[in-house]
């Protein structure tokens, strides 16, 4: 709990500005010494599955940039990501959120912050996809049942 703990402090000046909050999509972002990370989260059509993605904007570019940025902020990043995922899917009440990673280092931080949000899921990592499960679900037959 005290990663938990050091997030919350970190994101205390975190102000997140969000450009959708609807029902099925969302998107954020924040400003943390001058740069700009967004927060997006997508669900499948039948709203069970949540996708979760955040990166850094590129001027130079006009792309998100989503890999090691190097700009030494990964603590207060990870606080900003943790704090929209508070703020956006834990009202939507999700049984499973997931993250696609090209690199093993992104695979941990994605595997890091669903720790940090939903520390009782079962997390696990396959084929470049980390994925959270709340307790008590199973995919079974196309469909999240309860496993009880």
């Amino acid at each position: 709990m005290k990663v938990v703990a050091l997030l919350e402090v970190l994101d205390s000046d975190i102000r997140l500005s969000w450009r959708s909050r609807g029902d099925t999509f969302g998107q954020c972002s924040f400003d943390i010494d001058g740069n700009k990370y967004y927060v997006t989260f997508d669900h499948d059509s039948d709203g069970d599955d949540w996708e979760i993605s955040f990166g850094l904007w590129n001027e130079m570019s006009s792309k998100l940039q989503f890999g090691m940025t190097g700009t030494g902020n990964s603590f207060r990043v990870m606080s900003g990501v943790v704090k929209a995922c508070r703020e956006y899917l834990v009202p939507r009440n999700p049984i499973s959120v997931w993250a696609s990673a090209k690199t093993n280092s992104r695979m941990m931080v994605y595997s890091r912050l669903f720790r940090a949000f939903c520390p009782d899921w079962d997390i696990s990592t396959d084929g470049g996809v980390v994925q959270g499960i709340r307790p008590g679900y199973v995919f079974d037959g196309g469909k999240w049942k309860t496993s009880k």
